[in-house]
């Protein structure tokens, strides 16, 4: 029994490794002023509406994501750095005698973890990084993060849910949650922080205070209803508070209508809401 629990135990700390955890966040929300509005109808399906106010508050809320989406990008990097290290120690040790502890990190600092069994099964694990350097030249991390297996049956089935609070880190402070499954080895995982789901492949850059979203999905609420945000290419600069150019569908997740927000440049953008076949156009400008 004690060799049976040990392999699960050691299965469970090392199947850490394949989770891609949490991002990192670069910030920024954009104030937005209504301009002039064309094919001016009120319709509206009860989450989208084509109206000028709908309009201005569907451009906040595709410019307010793009921070929330820069941290789930990032979050796929350090922390699993810091996991796998964490998980090859802990394999070296017997975890029926040795279920927490603390290690240095590679260049300076050091984490601690512990580990949590219910029965023969790992059911949870925490982090807590104290100035912990991995690389040289990066920025140290701190912080906690914690894991909780909501089922778990071997190192490539199991679901898990997690939670990350890092007051520093290479890309700054990050806080969110995720939730992730293992599904014959194949991990995926659905992050939020601040009001956004983001899920499925992400890709991002950031260079000075213009961050560029070449694709990202992410559900959210606006005005208390479900929407769904596909970005193209977005790039927002956070120091002007507007996106220069890109796209943006916000999506009725419950029948399809949707607005295509396009960003023109000098904090203008054109807003195309369609309902039910009849679609609306709206300038509006973010100041």
């Amino acid at each position: 029994m004690q060799a049976m629990r040990r392999s699960l135990v050691h299965a469970g700390s090392w199947s850490l490794v394949a989770l891609a955890l949490g991002a990192f966040g670069c910030g920024g929300s954009s104030s937005s002023s209504g301009g002039s509005g064309g094919g001016g109808t009120s319709a509206s399906d009860g989450t989208i509406t084509a109206s000028q106010s709908w309009a201005s508050s569907a451009v906040s809320a595709v410019n307010g994501g793009v921070a929330n989406v820069a941290q789930e990008s990032g979050a796929s990097g350090t922390p699993i750095t810091l996991l796998k290290s964490a998980s090859a120690h802990a394999l070296s040790l017997d975890p029926l005698v040795a279920e927490s502890g603390s290690i240095d990190c590679d260049v300076s600092g050091s984490f601690s973890y512990s580990f949590t069994l219910s029965g023969s099964n790992i059911s949870g694990a925490t982090f807590t990084y104290s100035s912990c350097v991995e690389s040289t030249g990066e920025a140290p991390i701190s912080g906690t993060l914690t894991i909780t297996f909501t089922s778990f049956t071997d190192a490539n089935d199991w679901t898990a849910t997690y939670s990350v609070d890092l007051t520093s880190s290479p890309a700054g402070a990050v806080s969110g949650n995720a939730t992730c499954t293992d599904a014959s080895g194949t991990v995926s995982c659905s992050w939020s922080f601040g009001g956004y789901t983001v899920s499925g492949t992400v890709t991002v850059s950031t260079s000075g205070s213009t961050t560029t979203v070449g694709s990202a999905t992410v559900t959210t609420t606006l005005s208390s209803k479900n929407i769904t945000i596909v970005y193209s290419n977005w790039v927002y600069d956070a120091s002007a508070g507007y996106a220069t150019s890109g796209t943006a569908t916000i999506t009725d997740t419950t029948n399809g209508n949707n607005a295509v927000i396009t960003a023109e440049g000098g904090g203008s953008y054109k807003v195309v809401i369609t309902i039910n076949g009849q679609s609306a156009t709206f300038t509006v400008t973010v100041s």
